[in-house]
């Protein structure tokens, strides 16, 4: 199972990795916090857990002292996030509690639909809110490819499929934004159908409509992967197509200097 409690554990590893080699040269954390991956579930919840831990001494002696003073700057980083304007956590997130109730099985997809076009949920609603619900669909995604790898055998979330959860969560970022993240949105449904071993039909329109959505600079690697995808698709059907896709995914390369 899938559950919060797993997911601050993943958080606490992400943040060891992270943190180790500045707290052993005695440098600030603060600005590694500040652009942690794992900054979205930086709150008030995993001050408490890694408390929990300590006052438990459920964290072995060698790590201890990190994760005192992790404590300490999480708690001063929020303050200070806060005060900039600029705090969004998940367990904030309008996107991340609806989709959470999903879930958990205490919505339906109607009702899901019903609230996500709701005024009040509307105005709930600010920017970084669907960055943060696309920052949990990768999390989702890693965790159930690391399974499928594992075991052979993608975990269920809660009540309803990781998987689904996913699929649902891209919809909802695709109805968030038209643009980058709604692409984004696309191409993230077709790794989780790919995952599902969808075919060929069903995972093919959801690449090419996403790469209509990532035009901009910043989408170049995501557009790439999509178009190497592509190009995987129609190597056996269609070579023409293929070499389209391919020869553009090799100009990103160029363009962003990873070509071989």
């Amino acid at each position: 199972m899938f559950t919060y409690r797993e997911l601050l554990d993943k958080t606490l590893v992400v943040l060891q990795l992270t943190c180790s080699e500045a707290f052993e040269r005695k440098e600030q954390l603060g600005p590694i916090l500040d652009d942690s991956p794992a900054r979205g579930l930086l709150d008030d919840n995993i001050v408490e857990y890694i408390d929990g831990l300590l006052n438990d001494d459920l964290i072995v002696e060698e790590y201890r002292p990190l994760f005192e003073q992790l404590r300490d700057d999480i708690e001063s980083a929020i303050v200070r996030w806060q005060s900039e304007g600029n705090y969004s956590p998940l367990s904030r997130n309008p996107y991340v509690n609806l989709l959470g109730l999903y879930a958990e099985d205490y919505i339906n997809l109607d009702e899901l639909s019903y609230i996500s076009h709701s005024r009040e949920f509307d105005n709930r609603v600010q920017p970084g809110h669907a960055e943060g619900l696309f920052d949990l669909i990768t999390t989702l995604y890693a965790h159930l490819k690391g399974q499928l790898e594992d075991k052979g055998d993608p975990t269920i979330l809660s009540g309803r499929p990781g998987t689904e959860i996913g699929r649902v969560g891209c919809d909802l970022l695709k109805e968030a934004d038209s643009g980058r993240l709604g692409g984004l949105g696309l191409l993230w449904k077709a790794y989780f159908f790919l995952l599902e071993e969808k075919s060929f039909e069903e995972v093919e329109p959801l690449v090419r409509l996403a790469l209509e959505g990532l035009t901009e600079p910043s989408t170049l690697g995501d557009r790439h992967d999509a178009l190497v995808l592509l190009a995987g698709f129609y190597k056996d059907v269609d070579r023409v197509t293929a070499a389209t896709y391919q020869l553009e995914a090799q100009e990103i390369e160029h363009h962003l200097g990873v070509a071989d």
